[in-house]
Parts: C-alpha cells; sequence; structure tokens
C-alpha cells in the first residue's frame, strides 16, 4: 500500500525521455535508420576524395532520424542531439546538453535535478549495506577469516564492477527508472517488462521485512517488551507509525530522502566506531590470532558455503539501485562516479572494522554467530550502554533503508507503468 502511495506521488513527476527510442517502437527506429542510412552513404561518396575525417559521424545521422520519427517536420536530421525539438511543448521541455551525457535532455517540468554526490552517498549507502547489521551470519557460516578476506575482495570485485556499470549508464540514460530503461534500450520491451515486475515483487517483500525488523530491535528495551507482551496490537501501531514517517518523507521529495540518509547513515555507523575504539583501547587485548586461524586449521564446523556467499554477496550489492534517480542528479558524469566510489570505501571501512575488532574479542564464540552477535559482544564486553546504542542503530537502520527502498522502488514502478 505504501509502496503504491509513494509511485502514485512520483507518478505525477513526468519521465525524463531521451530523443533515441521512437514512439513507435522497434518499428520505429527501423524506420529512422532506413532513412538515415543513404544520407550517410551519399555524404561517403561526398567525401571519397577528401580526408577520413571529413566522414560524419554515423551515430549523430541515427539520432537525428529517430529524432524525426519523434517530432515529425521539427525535427532537423544532422541537428545537435536533443536539439531539433528541445523546449517544444509535447517533449517535456528538453533541451541538448546535459553534462555531456549521451541521451542529452535537461530539465523537466516536476522532475528536479537537485541531487550532488554527496546525496547519493547517504542514499547508496542505505541501498548497499546500511551497517554491520546481518554480516554475523557470515562468520558463523563461514568462519571469520573467510568474512575478512571476503569483505576485503569483494568490494573491488564484485561491487565495483555494478558501480561502474550504475555510474556510465546514469550518466549516459539519465532517466527515471535506472535499470528497467536500460534493459529497455539493450533488450527490448519483453525483458525490460520482466525485469520491472519480478523487481517490484522483491522490493514489495523486501520493503515488508523492515518494518518488522524494527519492531523486533526495540523489543530488546524493557519498556518496549512489556509493551508488546501486554498489547499486541501496540507493535502493529508502531510498524504502521514507522511506514507513514517513511511514506510522508518520500512525498516530501527526493531531496529529503536523500538528507534524512546522511544523517541516519552517521547515526547507524557511530555505535560501530563506538564498538572499535572501545574494543582497542581496552586492556583485554584483541585476539588477532582468529583473524587467520581458518587458514591455519581446518575451520569446525565446516564453512557452509551457500549461506557464506549469499550473506556476502547481498551485502556488497545494491548499487544499481540508486540509478533509478538518474533523472533527478545534477550532473551524473561527475556525481555518480564520486558518489558511488566514496560509497564502496565507506562500506569496506564500515564492515571490515568493527567486525575485525569484535571477533577478536568474542574468539571463543565466532562460529556461534549469527543476527544480534554485535549486540551481545557489546554488552559483554564493553558495557550495556554500548548494547542499547548498537540495538538504536540497528532500528534507525531498519528505517533509513526502507526510507532509501521506497524511494527507488516507486521510480521503478513509475518507469515500469510508463
Amino acid at each position: 500500500f505504501f509502496l503504491c502511495l509513494s509511485s502514485l506521488h512520483a507518478s505525477r513527476l513526468p519521465a525524463r525521455h531521451s530523443p533515441l527510442p521512437a514512439p513507435n517502437g522497434a518499428a520505429g527506429m527501423r524506420s529512422g535508420e532506413a532513412r538515415a542510412r543513404p544520407v550517410y552513404r551519399q555524404a561517403v561518396m561526398r567525401a571519397d576524395s577528401a580526408s577520413s575525417d571529413a566522414l560524419p559521424d554515423p551515430t549523430v545521422l541515427l539520432e537525428a532520424a529517430a529524432t524525426v520519427e519523434l517530432c515529425g517536420a521539427k525535427g532537423k536530421p544532422g541537428s545537435p542531439r536533443g536539439a531539433s525539438c528541445a523546449g517544444s511543448p509535447d517533449d517535456g521541455g528538453v533541451s541538448g546538453g546535459d553534462n555531456g551525457s549521451a541521451s542529452g535532455g535537461g530539465s523537466v517540468p516536476g522532475l528536479k535535478r537537485q541531487l550532488q554526490w554527496h546525496h547519493l552517498v547517504g542514499v547508496t549507502f542505505f541501498a548497499v549495506c546500511g551497517g554491520d547489521y546481518g554480516i554475523e551470519d557470515s562468520v558463523g557460516s563461514g568462519g571469520v577469516a573467510y568474512s575478512l578476506l571476503g569483505l576485503l575482495l569483494l568490494p573491488w570485485f564484485w561491487s565495483l564492477p555494478i558501480a561502474l556499470m550504475t555510474a556510465e549508464l546514469g550518466a549516459m540514460i539519465p532517466e527515471a527508472g535506472g535499470y528497467v530503461v536500460w534493459v529497455q534500450r539493450a533488450f527490448g520491451p519483453f525483458w525490460a517488462t520482466q525485469n520491472a515486475v519480478w523487481n517490484l515483487v522483491s522490493n514489495t517483500f523486501d520493503n515488508a521485512l523492515y518494518p518488522v525488523m524494527f519492531v523486533d530491535y526495540l523489543q530488546w528495551f524493557p519498556l518496549f517488551r512489556v509493551g508488546f507482551a501486554t498489547y499486541p496490537l501496540l507493535r502493529w501501531l508502531v510498524s504502521v507509525a514507522m511506514l507513514a514517517v517513511v511514506t510522508g518523507l518520500n512525498l516530501l521529495g527526493v531531496d529529503v530522502v536523500a538528507q534524512v540518509s546522511n544523517l541516519f547513515a552517521v547515526f547507524v555507523i557511530s555505535p560501530f566506531v563506538a564498538l572499535s575504539v572501545a574494543g582497542v583501547m581496552s586492556g583485554r587485548g584483541l585476539q588477532t590470532a582468529v583473524w587467520t586461524s581458518d587458514f591455519v586449521w581446518e575451520p569446525q564446523p565446516p564453512v557452509r558455503w551457500g549461506t557464506f556467499l549469499s550473506v556476502l554477496l547481498w551485502n556488497t550489492s545494491g548499487y544499481d539501485s540508486v540509478g533509478a534517480l538518474a533523472a533527478e542528479v545534477e550532473q551524473p558524469g561527475r556525481d555518480f562516479p564520486r558518489a558511488l566510489g566514496i560509497t564502496i570505501v565507506l562500506v569496506t571501512v564500515t564492515y571490515l572494522v568493527p567486525l575485525s575488532v569484535a571477533t577478536s574479542l568474542d574468539a571463543e564464540h565466532v562460529r556461534a554467530w549469527s543476527d544480534g552477535s554485535f549486540v551481545r559482544v557489546a554488552s559483554e564486553h564493553v558495557g550495556d550502554w554500548l548494547a542499547a546504542w548498537v540495538t538504536i542503530g540497528g532500528a534507525l537502520s531498519c528505517f533509513g533503508l526502507l526510507n532509501t527502498l521506497l524511494c527507488t522502488s516507486a521510480r521503478v514502478a513509475v518507469s515500469a507503468a510508463k
């Protein structure tokens, strides 16, 4: 319901259209290409006696022909990309040239370009990570050494290619919807529809998890635990209230979502910074041998590779989600690479440092790690005050995850509908 409400609000913002695809689908594009090829052949024949530098760019001609299909008599073959019908009433006021993006286009009424790289960092952080919560199962299923090695390597061999793809396509095709639009350009409407539908199904179930997890974290505190046990309806009301607040933030605009994401990222990371500092400064010392013990002796129990790999891959993916906001980024060619590069480093450090310190403090029980182990380690080795801080951070992480994913999911829904 809340996803539909947010999508309904986003649908009032017209999708950003590039002059590349013809409105009549593949047939229109074929017509445009057929119209451009004779022009190109004539240009080649005229340039036979000249240098090869005189040959026109075939890509420009094909795009110009596609523009003729879009704009009718107003289109002028050979005009700059996106400039032939710029500012006309029926094209949403798209203007040519936008910071070097290949698809051209500028502002669209109702869809403001207001996000910069520092806004995207918080949004991407929650789309990918949201803190160390959920990474504990990798330690329980694969051991400390393999977990640290995986978190050191995967950001560069798994996350970086996805981030680079998102940065390139987001700058080249800055449209609302991200990967739905990319798949449509590459494979056509059938596979784009499959991508959109299954992604929305996944997001519906994924987003439904966070209100439940939000309430679960609050149950750590006796006041909420007693209240939820005494009044079962209270648990449901808290979940609905959390959903309502997140939906309200999304209705206020993507800039509000981004600012809240940056603020909550600081709140979520702060307890793990405190845990790392307290662990290093504690008089008990760090048992660093646990970091490499699995490489020296056979892990006991054996590594559960299915769980181990799925947890690590899941917790280092999601960079493509921010592509859904491409139409609202001021300079996609500048902001996407900066934001995604900074986020990869931030996510890697956020995972590695607290996990290294916490496992060295709790070396005797690492193979029993599961969800909530950071709270237990903070309570046993530092104090209940830090356990409470980590728990509050978990609740805020659920809030931030839902806030970000509702924002991106709504734009995917709108793009799929259009």
